[in-house]
């Protein structure tokens, strides 16, 4: 599984780069698929899902995913079986597929249990915590979150820290405190200053608006927003609704434009990070998450329909969308005073993680 638990590239500018990476990794499938060999076509198919992740390739990667299945079994390669299994888990988050998601990370679940493989039954636990979140279930999150801290370590994963920190932050952005926040504001800085180029302050400048620094929200939304209009790959998603969010509590109505459009034709899908180890919601909940700023100029300025409901594929997704995060709905005050505990006991435990958010 360590394909997937590689940390993401930067964004990309496809004019840069993403013509390039393109021809390179269609090039290399190309000469697998003359090669006739199952297990390094499969390999190859891993490899080129990382390269040309982006959203607009989600169907690709459930194709993908099912080929490399298939591939694998082919190969007996249970391993690589197992890789295939969890894109495909990916993938069905990505396009909103939750139910079918679920089903497929049973299955990936079950194959981790026979062949004893800890590290994948960590990843499972660690996105069973993703799931509670996403349906409010806080304190279920936590609990397993903690779960994934302690069997992560003792797996020798070495990305234990990161999936504990991505599902508490998204616990932290429904109930979190201003002083968590502000750890939280302190670790996305520092991210982005040893990791130009993926999109962190995309992230901060919504982390700032839910907690009500909106200046700071506004700074950061301005100096990020051209960069991110013409990036993509795996945080691309994740970073432009973060950037949503700054828009609407900043009353910034050039950015919504922008924003509107570039989010548009991702209206049916559900906003993932990483590997789906955070799922802020569904891109429907971000188009409109405030009528004062989206309104009006917005839906006059962009050729775009006006977006549709959420499908309904899932009741995960319809939660999301009528419960929406706490914070959006305290909007444009600044958040009140926490009125239940802290969501966990911070001593001794690692910050919010920085894997996927942006």
């Amino acid at each position: 599984m360590a394909g997937l638990r590689r940390p993401a590239g930067p964004g990309c500018v496809p004019g840069r780069c993403g013509a390039r990476r393109r021809a390179l990794a269609d090039e290399a499938l190309a000469l697998a698929r003359a090669a006739g060999e199952p297990a390094v076509l499969a390999e190859v198919l891993d490899a080129r899902l990382h390269a040309l992740w982006d959203p607009a390739a989600a169907e690709d990667r459930l194709a993908a995913a099912s080929e490399i299945i298939d591939l694998a079994r082919a190969a007996g390669d249970d391993a690589r079986e197992r890789l295939g299994m969890f894109w495909r888990f990916v993938a069905l988050m990505e396009l909103g597929r939750v139910a079918e998601a679920e089903s497929a990370l049973a299955a990936f679940e079950r194959a981790a249990q026979l062949a004893g493989d800890e590290a994948a039954l960590v990843m499972v636990t660690a996105r069973h915590a993703m799931l509670a979140a996403m349906r409010g279930r806080f304190g279920e999150s936590l609990r397993l979150a903690e779960r994934v801290l302690e069997s992560g370590r003792r797996a020798g994963l070495a990305d234990t820290t990161d999936l504990y920190g991505a599902v508490r932050a998204m616990v932290l952005l429904e109930q979190g405190t201003p002083q968590e926040a502000a750890f939280m504001v302190e670790l996305l800085l520092d991210a982005a200053r040893h990791r130009p180029g993926h999109l962190f302050e995309a992230t901060l400048a919504g982390v700032l608006a839910t907690f009500g620094g909106l200046p700071e929200a506004g700074t950061e939304l301005q100096r990020v927003l051209p960069q991110a209009l013409g990036a993509s790959g795996p945080r691309w998603l994740g970073a432009m609704t973060a950037m949503a969010v700054a828009a609407s509590a900043t009353g910034d109505q050039e950015a919504a434009v922008a924003l509107y459009a570039a989010l548009a034709p991702y209206r049916e899908r559900l906003v993932i990070q990483g590997g789906a180890n955070a799922a802020p919601g569904p891109v429907p909940h971000y188009l409109g998450c405030s009528p004062r700023s989206w309104a009006g100029k917005t839906k006059r300025s962009v050729s775009s329909p006006r977006p549709r409901p959420w499908p309904g594929r899932s009741a995960p997704c319809r939660l999301w969308l009528t419960r929406g995060p706490a914070s959006l709905t305290r909007w444009p005050h600044a958040p009140a005073p926490a009125t239940s505990r802290p969501p966990g006991n911070n001593a001794g435990k690692p910050g919010p993680s920085l894997s996927g958010w942006a």
